[in-house]
């Protein structure tokens, strides 16, 4: 079973509850929340560690342009318990 969750739901409690059932999940990070980066991958995803669980952070910016010709922008990391 893959979760995918909506923002809010990046707690250590509620990773780890999710990680207990067998569940996979993806979920966006808050903004202040910064995981140490162990190791690198080639797509530029990084493993992490947050509440004893092994985790994949990625990282992207989405960028939209609006008809009137503005632009706007934001930048998302999302933790997944898919490592591989």
């Amino acid at each position: 079973m893959l979760l995918l969750a909506d923002r809010g739901f990046d707690s250590n409690y509620f990773l780890e509850a999710v990680a207990a059932t067998g569940s996979q999940f993806l979920t966006p990070c808050r903004s202040y929340r910064r995981p140490p980066v162990l190791a690198v991958l080639s797509d530029g995803s990084y493993l992490t560690q947050i509440a004893g669980l092994r985790l994949r952070v990625i990282e992207a910016e989405v960028k939209a342009n609006g008809a009137d010709g503005s632009t706007t922008a934001d930048r998302y990391r999302l933790v997944a318990a898919l490592t591989a």
